[in-house]
């Protein structure tokens, strides 16, 4: 495998990462898990800082408030529930896709039984410890890691059919699902009070996500140069 081959590989499993690193910051914020996404963060900033470039994401600002975060845990659990959490009416900025792609929340259970069937033919499950709905951001974005980590061992394996199945489910799941609703979750974290933590997290994630899309977009369209890169047969 040439070099750029081998940083294809890389880069998808540094997207891998990314996308677990995402999905944990938008669980709630207990002090172990701020600190376990502390470590995380820092580790995907150095690996995308070995991409040659090719990593298209800076998570100096996720890292910097994950580290203030660790530090007040009960302040960033504060936060947490003020920008995601209902409590007297909606939330300021709910994590459900659900709610921003249907308001009425008429097909709601249509939407549950649709990504229910997405990750189970994935041959994935929904963890009943986790107390979630599928739709949830945290779901949403370890199905992409679960669908990057595919892409990664496809490259590794020189599959050329395995790798062009999993960037088409990601290109799948981006165009219907994260990339539909996400930027509305930005949106709102931008306009809402109190968000000195989570800001530059939602910022960063719905960066991550519009730039995630077109590259899979672009990989999808230039596959076989793509393939000839990594020389797989």
């Amino acid at each position: 495998m040439t070099r750029k081959g081998l940083s294809l590989g890389r880069l998808a499993r540094s997207r891998q990462g990314t996308y677990r690193l995402l999905g944990a910051l938008f669980l709630y914020p207990e002090a172990a898990r701020l600190q376990g996404a502390l470590a995380a963060a820092q580790e995907a900033r150095r690996e995308a800082s070995r991409l040659d470039g090719l990593a298209h994401i800076d998570l100096r600002p996720v890292v910097k408030s994950l580290e203030l975060a660790a530090a007040q845990p009960s302040a960033v659990q504060t936060e947490y529930q003020h920008l995601f959490v209902a409590t007297a009416g909606e939330a300021p900025c709910p994590l459900y896709e659900s709610i921003y792609r249907d308001s009425d929340r008429q097909a709601a259970a249509w939407s549950m039984a649709q990504l229910d069937r997405t990750y189970a033919a994935a041959g994935l499950h929904l963890s009943p410890n986790l107390h979630e709905m599928p739709d949830h951001a945290a779901v949403e974005l370890e199905f992409m890691s679960f669908l990057c980590r595919n892409e990664a061992e496809a490259w590794h394996r020189k599959s050329a059919v395995a790798a062009m199945q999993a960037l088409g489910a990601e290109g799948a799941f981006l165009e219907e699902h994260l990339g539909c609703w996400f930027p509305a979750l930005g949106a709102r974290a931008a306009s809402a009070g109190g968000n000195e933590t989570y800001g530059p997290i939602v910022q960063t994630a719905c960066s991550f996500i519009v730039q995630d899309k077109d590259l899979v977009a672009t990989l999808l369209a230039d596959l076989p140069r793509v393939f000839d890169m990594a020389k797989v047969r």
